[in-house]
């Protein structure tokens, strides 16, 4: 079973390094322009795909329809999964990085999602698409957190969620290949234009 996160692609709000957490931020040009890349690269490595998910945002979902049309996939049949919503950041949403440090230095903002919770969620949101979608092609479209969130919880915790070991960069493809009960994992990597194994 293969198991493709593809990261939604750069928007302003990226640019400005403003959080953005459940507020719907579409993508700007380079952002799409990131996601017909890597539409191109999971049409290189797929035979087929059998589902897109996608989280409901809008650059999530964008992300999943440019995908679905490089891949001949209907885009009334992207499912949208609420759990993989993107990390609630409660009221530093909106804010850059100068202005979350004046104030709240701990980088700790009141309503955000509590990261046991966010790494729950990501989990319970990869095991249902095991059992939903087992020995089948999966692409996910969503954002950074809850992804890394998601390989954080299938590594039980060797990836670290605030490690800087993996990167999600938008537009980033990482691929989680289910080899009898283990996850094996796999990043992008254009420089050799193949999947690198990520050992942990």
């Amino acid at each position: 079973m293969n198991i493709y996160l593809l990261r939604h692609g750069e928007t302003y709000w990226n640019l400005e390094g403003r959080l953005q957490g459940h507020e719907d931020i579409g993508m700007n040009q380079n952002g799409i322009n990131q996601i017909e890349k890597a539409a191109e690269v999971l049409a290189g490595c797929m035979q087929n795909v059998d589902v897109i998910i996608s989280s409901p945002l809008s650059r999530a979902r964008k992300s999943a329809e440019i995908v679905a049309g490089r891949l001949d996939y209907k885009k009334e049949d992207i499912v949208t999964e609420p759990l993989f919503i993107e990390r609630g950041f409660g009221l530093g949403e909106g804010l850059d990085y100068e202005e979350r440090k004046k104030r709240f230095t701990d980088d700790i903002y009141p309503g955000m999602e509590p990261l046991e919770e966010l790494i729950g969620r990501a989990g319970l949101a990869f095991h249902n698409i095991l059992k939903k979608y087992n020995a089948q092609n999966v692409i996910i479209a969503a954002h950074g957190a809850i992804l890394k969130a998601v390989l954080t919880a299938v590594t039980e915790g060797k990836i670290a969620y605030e490690g800087d070991r993996v990167k999600i960069e938008p537009g980033s493809v990482h691929l989680i290949r289910d080899e009898k009960g283990k996850a094996a994992l796999f990043q992008w990597n254009k420089d050799i234009m193949g999947f690198k194994e990520i050992v942990y």
